[in-house]
């Protein structure tokens, strides 16, 4: 009595006798299609990455802008406002930083 998974088994086995038609022009087409794929990817990746390094330069510079008012005086805030201020702005550029990085260099 045949079951599904003999019948599974039967169908693969045929399968894999089939003769497949090596079309060089399936072949061209399928590697174009993927360097283009690649091509893309890395364009966006670049991208992505360009703006990221702007986005934290501002954010550096801005922070750096209100450590050094601060400094001079001329922003009176707690130390406490401050070290939390400066602290998680560099939580969140350590953070931007790692997203860019897994994404940069994921392994696909």
């Amino acid at each position: 009595m045949p079951t599904l998974a003999n019948d599974t088994i039967e169908s693969a086995r045929n399968a894999s006798n089939l003769e497949i038609d090596d079309d060089p022009t399936l072949e061209e087409d399928t590697e174009r299609a993927l360097l283009r794929s690649l091509k893309i990817d890395v364009s966006l990746k670049e991208t992505f990455a360009k703006h990221f390094r702007i986005a934290c330069l501002i954010q550096l510079v801005i922070v750096n802008a209100i450590f050094f008012a601060y400094g001079v005086g001329w922003l009176d805030y707690s130390d406490q406002a401050i070290s939390v201020f400066v602290a998680a702005t560099l939580a969140e550029i350590f953070g931007i930083v790692l997203i860019m990085t897994k994404y940069l260099f994921s392994k696909k």
